[in-house]
């Protein structure tokens, strides 16, 4: 493959600027082979579950369901444990426990800033939820089944509220599926009616959740995630210089040019300033200059474009992003060459990964996301390109300017659901137990009178297809807290801390608060 460098002083393209150059092939580690992961093309739309997806839900703001309790954060529902298969021959009964021992006031040690120690105590607005079941196999033949646990999280969750586990008591292993991003979209100030997708809209109900489970969202996480492997020409801006002043406060380079927007499509990594003209075909990217102390201090900046080439362009420099007045001895060197988004993707994620995501290098495992490959982790970022942004044939507003970094960021901080598959044995006549133990965090206010409560909720069938013949409930260690509101029928003065649940209810939810001592 040739390159074009394009030495620019600030201004337009001149010839003798332009020389042939041999680019270095890309990096070559895990990131690079995730290639094979996929086989649908990116540049397609959605689908069907994407498109109906986005317009499910109603208002922002949590719920607690049809009690009508909403919460500023909803932490979403624990789902029941399902079935890849419907087996007639099977029967489940269920028994959850929340156990608010995290509630217990305790006290803790630092060290202070000049070395001595300092104590304070607190305690954890969470609670551990154990769900368990007994699987019973009525038919004369033994049985294999291959059994989904469903659970609300984003990759950036505590590895804690991933669930352990197990089968007749012993720890099993298990394959994480990661469901797309479970929200829509909203306007600015969660104004609906403006029709704007800037804003992300999570989930706020378990109704929220009812309709992504009956618009197929469980298939979705056992897609395979699109393979963007689609032509591109990239403007890579290297040695970026640029003096900072008084009168150059944050020295900005500028790409200017013009596209057609029904057959150019641009995506940037290092930019941080976007201006599109639909009408004119004006289209302009910024970026800063980074001073040495700066982390993307000798990085460079990258322009990707896809479709019809961007052709002649000037790169000016201005004093600061409002890219008004225009500054002197300032510039960068430009490298254009050729590639394929996907290993462009990859190339970049390497530089993005090593300085802002220590996970995906094994330094830190404490996030859901440790149990991400490199592989899934890209995969999981051209999904996004796909189906909520420049890509997609719906795109969000929120992703208009193409910036890369929105989604390898955001592909770790969204709601989703992620399945746990394993499989479990049960004898011709006999039973077999399943039990998951997880960290629940709690919906709850972040401001306000109610910032005390905080909400739990469970949903009994919903996305199930095991047959369930009866279904109970239980608190464990409650003098850490005091019931404000729920409907399972729970009553702590009297010792009431088990009930059978009807099965009838799709939904129950518990409030609590933190008991005064």
């Amino acid at each position: 493959m040739k390159e074009h460098e394009l030495l620019d002083a600030v201004g337009g393209i001149e010839p003798e600027y332009v020389r042939s150059a041999d680019r270095p092939a890309a990096k070559k580690g895990r990131a690079a082979r995730w290639i094979a992961a996929a086989a649908c093309l990116c540049i397609v739309a959605a689908g069907a579950f994407g498109a109906a997806r986005l317009g499910l839900f109603g208002a922002s703001g949590g719920s607690g369901g049809s009690s009508g309790i909403t919460y500023m954060s909803y932490a979403g529902p624990v789902f029941p444990l399902t079935a890849a298969e419907p087996d007639p021959d099977i029967s489940a009964t269920r028994h959850i426990d929340f156990d608010f021992s995290p509630y217990e006031t305790r006290t803790k040690t630092i060290a202070g800033s000049g070395g001595e120690e300092k104590t304070y105590e607190t305690y954890s607005s969470e609670c551990v939820v154990t769900d368990g079941y007994e699987l019973t196999n009525r038919s004369a033949e033994d049985k294999t089944l291959t059994l989904l646990y469903p659970f609300a999280a984003s990759l950036g969750s505590g590895a804690d509220e991933r669930p352990s586990v197990s089968v007749d008591g012993a720890p099993v292993g298990t394959a994480l599926h990661v469901g797309p991003y479970a929200g829509a979209f909203t306007g600015a100030y969660g104004a609906r009616a403006d029709g704007s997708t800037v804003n992300l809209a999570p989930p706020a109900s378990w109704e929220d959740y009812k309709a992504l489970v009956e618009a197929g969202y469980q298939a979705s996480a056992f897609d395979e995630l699109p393979d963007p492997d689609l032509p591109v020409v990239v403007y890579e801006l290297r040695d970026r210089y640029g003096e900072k002043s008084d009168t150059a406060p944050a020295p900005t380079l500028n790409m200017e040019f013009y596209i057609d927007f029904g057959r150019t499509t641009v995506l940037t990594y290092g930019f941080n300033r976007s201006e599109d003209n639909i009408e004119t075909g004006r289209c302009a990217r910024g970026t800063h200059v980074p001073e040495p102390r700066s982390p993307d201090y000798g990085e460079s900046a990258y322009l990707i474009v896809l479709g019809d080439d961007i052709g002649d362009y000037e790169l000016k420099a201005y004093t600061n992003g409002g890219c008004r007045t225009e500054l002197e001895n300032a510039g960068a060197s430009v490298v254009r060459c050729e590639s394929s988004l996907r290993d462009v993707l990859a190339e970049i994620a390497e530089l993005y990964l090593r300085d802002s995501d220590p996970v995906l290098f094994g330094e830190d495992d404490d996030v859901i996301r440790a149990d991400v490959s490199r592989q899934e982790y890209l995969g999981l970022v051209a999904e996004m390109l796909c189906d909520l942004g420049p890509l997609s044939d719906d795109p969000k507003d929120r992703y208009s300017g193409g910036m890369l970094e929105d989604f390898f960021s955001e592909v770790r901080s969204v709601k989703r659901v992620m399945y746990l598959e394993f499989t479990a044995k049960v004898p011709a006549g006999g039973s077999v137990t399943v039990e998951t133990r997880a960290v629940k965090p709690a919906s709850e206010d972040f401001v306000g009178k109610d910032i005390s409560r905080n909400g739990y909720d469970m949903v009994t069938s919903l996305g199930s297809v095991l047959s369930f013949e009866g279904q109970s409930a239980s608190l464990s260690n409650t003098e850490h807290i005091e019931v404000i509101r729920q409907n399972f029928g729970f009553d702590l003065p009297a010792g009431k801390t088990e009930v059978e649940l009807d099965p009838a209810e799709p939904h129950y939810y518990i409030e609590v608060r933190k008991k005064a001592r």
